[in-house]
C-alpha cells in the first residue's frame, strides 16, 4: 500500500472511568489490581470507584470489584487469566530461565 493512501494514526486517550471499565471487562479485580492495571493514583481510583458504584456500573463482592451484570469468573478462571498475563504456563507456575544448551551455545559463537 502506498504511504500517501494510509490514514493517519490517532492517539487514543482513555478517561479514568474508561480505563477502569476496560480492566473490569476481563473479570473481577481487587483495588490493588485495578490501581496497578489502570495506573491511577489512590485518590483518583477511590473517587472513580465510588462514583461508578453510585451510578450502578459496579458490584463489589468482598475485596473484588466487577461490572454489574458482567462476567464474574471463578477464582480458578481468574488465576488462569492472571497466570497468562504473567507469562506462566499454568496457574502458580513460575516462568523458568532458559537453560544453556546446544541452541544457546550456537547463538554465543
Amino acid at each position: 500500500m502506498d504511504d500517501k493512501k494510509r490514514a493517519p494514526m490517532k492517539l487514543v486517550s482513555l478517561t479514568p472511568q474508561e480505563s477502569i471499565l476496560l480492566t473490569l471487562e476481563h473479570g473481577m479485580h481487587t483495588y490493588t489490581e485495578l490501581r496497578r492495571e489502570t495506573g491511577l493514583s489512590d485518590r483518583w481510583l477511590t473517587a472513580k470507584l465510588r462514583q461508578m458504584q453510585r451510578a450502578g456500573f459496579l458490584d463489589k463482592r468482598g475485596a473484588y470489584y466487577g461490572l454489574k451484570g458482567g462476567p464474574n469468573p471463578s477464582a480458578y478462571e481468574q488465576s488462569l487469566f492472571m497466570a497468562g498475563q504473567a507469562g506462566c504456563g499454568r496457574a502458580g507456575q513460575v516462568p523458568r530461565r532458559p537453560q544453556r544448551g546446544a541452541f544457546w551455545e550456537r547463538g554465543q559463537k
